[in-house]
């Protein structure tokens, strides 16, 4: 018997009640390995009983992060037109025009990753999210590739192992951010000491 996890990925409901062709987690060995008997597996190490459950827990887990990581259904275009291309049509606050090749040939270089995920957090005059709350980071990495490609890159639609590159760039410059603006909490705290 099998159980399907909220995100679709096949994990064992029971697994002493696997049989022919089956996968069981072998601690001793460390890995997975296909077991060709057809009796219960009863005499499965205590271990064993105990990891399986978090085995299945993983990979459910694994499955429902990245779908997370994907969530939206707009195109890059579809974002483009409807949040981005207010400031960067005119070149707003020194937004690089869609298309201008020269203007982002130097963004383009910092890498898909990079420009994204320092992007989404907001660089520059650029606000977070492109001002777009409703934005997902999926949909918002879909825009700036759409963006990327009409200026001379050659930017795919991210995918999920790039989008955690995205996500880990985003969080990256959020420390950064967050501990820049504490030093200056912490200036502001003695300044308002030192008036006392």
């Amino acid at each position: 018997m099998w159980f399907s996890c909220a995100r679709g990925v096949m994990v064992p409901d029971n697994p002493l009640q696997q049989t022919a062709s089956s996968c069981t987690f072998d601690p001793g060995l460390s890995s997975m390995h296909a077991t060709s008997h057809s009796t219960r597996l009863s005499a499965m190490s205590m271990h064993t009983r105990l990891f399986a459950p978090v085995i299945a827990f993983l990979f459910c887990h694994a499955a429902s992060a990245q779908s997370t990581l994907m969530q939206g259904k707009k195109t890059g275009e579809q974002v483009y037109t409807s949040v981005c291309m207010a400031c960067h049509e005119t070149g707003v606050a020194h937004a690089p025009k869609f298309g201008d090749k020269a203007a982002w040939a130097p963004l383009i270089a910092e890498g898909q990753h990079v420009l994204t995920g320092h992007a989404w957090v907001g660089v520059r005059a650029m606000p977070a999210r492109g001002g777009s709350n409703e934005t997902s980071l999926a949909e918002f990495a879909r825009a700036v590739a759409h963006m990327a490609r009409s200026s001379g890159g050659d930017w795919k639609d991210p995918d999920a192992r790039l989008m955690r590159q995205i996500a880990s760039e985003a969080d990256k410059r959020l420390v950064k951010s967050i501990k820049e603006q504490q030093a200056m909490q912490r200036e502001l705290h003695a300044l308002v000491k030192a008036a006392k």
